[in-house]
This record gives structure tokens, C-alpha cells and sequence, in this order.
């Protein structure tokens, strides 16, 4: 664009440039009018830079960097860059209602907007010249449409999530598209659920995907959503015949049911750790004797090396077999420094990886139930390597440090049970019934402290 400024202005199509402080003309000199325009160009670039950076640090913020939605307001007594976006405390509690009577699925966009405009005086924002009139049509679309309100952030191409309050879920945003049909936009168009992408198909080995349907209930004229997973059949040429669909509740039970084969009971997690801090230490007193055995022979292969270069100066062994003696020996140095070094990593690492089981065994049931989908997910890869779904029915193979849990501890949950609601039996004598049973699982535990790999 500026090149074809400058070409019009020498060939005279532009005939005079006014600015404030001067005239240009074609006649005048034109480096110095170089000089000024790409001055002034570069203000600009710097300008739209500057605009830019305080645009992605709102937005890195959590904060829109727009004019608020009708329902909230730009607060404007921060510095500059750090004012947010706050409720406004006429409209807030209005625009919230549009959508609590959008999702009950008995009223369409029309009576809602007539509701707003003429019982409840909803009026859009005033502004210095215009606003303070009651909501039209496209207004009304504009607010269901918007994914503001279900706490997020469009700005361009960014998208994510925002720490302003939300009115909706994006869940319910989803509904509300549903129901306006045509004009409504699926928030979630990716479903990003428990079990989706961590299963797959026993038949075909295809990954088992998801269907988030909703439904209008005639009887109450409410949304109900439905979720189903059922397999892709994208595994090659296999025509798979395991296409049954199984409810996203269905799955949650049959996946808790599993995560119940290694829970154990907080007294045994107690126990188990017990073991763990013993064991532990007993490695500690293992590894120092024999990095007291690995340092002497380092000392002594440091030692041959030496004497073996000697030998080498004085000419007392040919060059052959010195280079040859030499590499045998600086190779067994290394290796031998590299396994000091991985010793004490080893013990630590392996103290930390039963501890990690251990914790798994005791709170997973708890943390799926109050976890984030990411976090199930996590937990659902760890009960096992092979997870798949057969005929609606989920089978996982537990990996090697979670089979002792699913073969022994029922037997000992059981007894220990049995001895904690025997009422014939005292505290004192509860107790000393306990002691053979503790012993029974902390021998397990020495027998298993070291997970496999």
C-alpha cells in the first residue's frame, strides 16, 4: 500500500498530501517525505504491536478483551490493562433468567424476549447516544449464541476458558443450541468425556468413541441429554459385529466395580506403608555396602589405568595392547560410575513408585468420584493396560503390582471385616485378632514391595 502511495504521488495523480503541520507536494523533496511516511508507518506497525500484546494478556488472564455482553460490564477504575469484566447488577440476574426459562424447554426465544421487555424491563445498555431500549429479536439470538455465558472466551482464533462469572454450564449452552435448532451452534462439538479415546473394542481392537444426543421430553418438556459409546469399527478391514451402544452410566458403574478390586481399607493402607518405611530402610543399609564395595573397585580400576599409562611412557608395552588394556578399562570405569549414580535413583524411585500404588489402591474410588474427566481418565489407564468392551460388558487386565490386590486382599478385607463387627469380642481381644492377619498382609507386602516394570 505504500508503494502504490508513493508511485501515485510521483507520477502527480496525487496532487497534495495536508497534514497539520505541513503541505506535500510532488515537487517537493521526496526522501524526506520517505522519511516521514515510513516513520509514520512504523508508528503504526508499533502501535498495532502494542495493541496486540495488551490483547493477549487479558485474554491470558482469563479476561475478555472486548465490550462485556449485555448482562455485565467493563469496569473502568483499574489501571490501564488490568480493568475486568464484573456482573452488572441490573441486567446479571435478567439475562441469567433467559436462559433458566430457555432450558426447561417450555418456552420459544420469542415469549421469553417478550417476558423480558415488558414484566421485567430488561433494556439494552445506555450508552452516551444510544441503548436503553427494550431487546429485539436479533439481540435476544445473539445472547443465546454467545458462549460467553457459558464461560468461555472467543477472540478470534482463541478459544478457552474465561474467570468471569458464567451464567450456564457448557453443558447447558449445548441444550440451548439444541433447541434453538438451526441457529444454534454446539459448544462441545468434540466430546471431551471420561471414556472416550481409554477403551477399546474386544472384537476389533478399534478405539470406542461417543454420541451426545439431547431430547425434548414431552411429558415435561425438559432437555434430557444422552451419552453412548460404542466402537468406531476404524480397525482396518474387520467388519466388527460389537457395535452395541452402552450408556455413559452403564460404563461408570462397571469402571467403579473395577476400581473396587484394588481398594483397600485405610487400616491396610496404614500397614502397607508401614511395611514400605521398613523395607526402605533396610535398602538404605543394602545400597550403602554396596556402594562401598563399587567404590573400591573403582579406586583400583583408577589405579590399573594409571599404572598401565606409565608402563605406556616408558615404552614397556607395545601400542597395541596398551590402546586395547586402556579402552577395557576406561569402559569398565564408566559403567561402574554410571551405576553409583543410578543406585540411590533406583531405591528412591522404587520407594516412590510403590507408595504411588499404594495411594492409588486406597483413594482412587475417591478421587475418580470428585475428579476432573482428565483425572478419570488417568485413573482409568492406570488400573490397566488392556481395557476394552465386549457386548456392553468392560473387561480390564490389571497390571502385574495391582494382581496380588485382586487375588489376596478380599480374603483378608473379609476377615478383618469379620473381626470388626464381631460384638462378643472386646477391643483388647479385636485387637489381638488383628495381629495375625497384619502379619499375613505385611509379609505380602515385604513379598511385593518392588513393582514390576
Amino acid at each position: 500500500m505504500v508503494e502504490n502511495f508513493h508511485g501515485y504521488y510521483r507520477k502527480e495523480i496525487i496532487k497534495s498530501i495536508q497534514t497539520i503541520e505541513k503541505e506535500y507536494k510532488p515537487e517537493d523533496n521526496v526522501l524526506l517525505l520517505s522519511v516521514e511516511t515510513g516513520i509514520a508507518n512504523q508508528y503504526v506497525i508499533d502501535l498495532t504491536k502494542n495493541a496486540m500484546r495488551g490483547i493477549e494478556s487479558k485474554i491470558t488472564k482469563g479476561w475478555f478483551p472486548g465490550v462485556a455482553p449485555l448482562g455485565y460490564l467493563n469496569t473502568k477504575t483499574e489501571e490501564k490493562g488490568n480493568n475486568y469484566i464484573k456482573k452488572d447488577p441490573e441486567a446479571f440476574n435478567h439475562v441469567k433468567r433467559m436462559w433458566e426459562l430457555m432450558l426447561t424447554g417450555k418456552y420459544m426465544p420469542m415469549e421469553i424476549l417478550r417476558m423480558a421487555n415488558n414484566e421485567w424491563g430488561l433494556r439494552t445498555r445506555k450508552g452516551k447516544k444510544s441503548g436503553g431500549k427494550p431487546l429485539s429479536k436479533s439481540v435476544m439470538y445473539k445472547i443465546l449464541n454467545n458462549p460467553f455465558y457459558a464461560g468461555l472466551i472467543e477472540w478470534g482464533d482463541f478459544k478457552g476458558k474465561g474467570i468471569h462469572e458464567a451464567m450456564v454450564t457448557p453443558e447447558e449452552f449445548d441444550k440451548v443450541q439444541y433447541l434453538l435448532g438451526r441457529d444454534g451452534k454446539p459448544l462441545l462439538r468434540k466430546h471431551d468425556l471420561p471414556f472416550k479415546g481409554v477403551l477399546n473394542c474386544a472384537e476389533c481392537g478399534a478405539l470406542f468413541t461417543v454420541d451426545r444426543r439431547f431430547k425434548v421430553l414431552r411429558s415435561t418438556g425438559q432437555v434430557k441429554e444422552y451419552i453412548h459409546y460404542h466402537c468406531t469399527g476404524k480397525k482396518g478391514n474387520i467388519k466388527c459385529t460389537n457395535r452395541l451402544h452402552i450408556t455413559q452410566d452403564d460404563l461408570q458403574r462397571q469402571v467403579e466395580g473395577e476400581i473396587g478390586k484394588i481398594r483397600i481399607e485405610p487400616i491396610f493402607w496404614e500397614w502397607a506403608l508401614e511395611v514400605l518405611n521398613d523395607s526402605s530402610q533396610t535398602d538404605v543399609e543394602k545400597n550403602e555396602n554396596i556402594v562401598e564395595t563399587k567404590n573400591k573397585t573403582l579406586v583400583n580400576l583408577e589405579s590399573e589405568r594409571q599404572r598401565l599409562i606409565q608402563m605406556g611412557y616408558k615404552g614397556l608395552i607395545l601400542d597395541d595392547d596398551f590402546i586395547k588394556h586402556k579402552e577395557d578399562l576406561e569402559k569398565q570405569i564408566s559403567s561402574l560410575k554410571s551405576n553409583l549414580s543410578k543406585i540411590e535413583t533406583k531405591a528412591i524411585d522404587s520407594k516412590k513408585t510403590t507408595e504411588k500404588i499404594i495411594n492409588f489402591a486406597a483413594f482412587a474410588k475417591l478421587k475418580f468420584a470428585n475428579s476432573d474427566i482428565h483425572t478419570k481418565k488417568s485413573i482409568v489407564r492406570a488400573l490397566g493396560s488392556e481395557r476394552t468392551i465386549n457386548r456392553k460388558k468392560l473387561a480390564i487386565r490389571p497390571k502385574r503390582y495391582f494382581i496380588p490386590l485382586h487375588e489376596q486382599y478380599p480374603l483378608l478385607e473379609s476377615e478383618f471385616k469379620r473381626f470388626g463387627t464381631d460384638e462378643t469380642l472386646s477391643t483388647k481381644e479385636k485387637g489381638e485378632a488383628l495381629i495375625p492377619l497384619r502379619l499375613r498382609w505385611r509379609g505380602r507386602r515385604d513379598s511385593n514391595s518392588r513393582p514390576h516394570a
